[in-house]
């Protein structure tokens, strides 16, 4: 599992959008979408619902979110 992936998935469910999350972050969109997609691929799970409009956690999403957030405090 990536940090890079724990962090993007933190920031985009702390402000609820992949694109201010990259912005947040410095990087681009598609770069913070991949890392996200990667993170998912690696739990096995979807962990956020995204389309056009909307973005929010699955249940799924919500349980693992304390954890990555726990995680990236601990590295930090």
């Amino acid at each position: 599992m990536e940090l890079f992936g724990l962090r993007a998935f933190a920031r985009i469910t702390d402000l609820m959008s992949v694109s201010v999350a990259a912005r947040a972050l410095d990087l681009p969109k598609s770069g913070v979408s991949r890392a996200l997609a990667r993170l998912e691929r690696h739990v096995r799970v979807t962990l956020v619902d995204r389309s056009m409009r909307h973005l929010r956690l699955t249940d799924a999403g919500a349980h693992f979110r304390p954890h990555a957030l726990r995680i990236v405090a601990d590295f930090d």
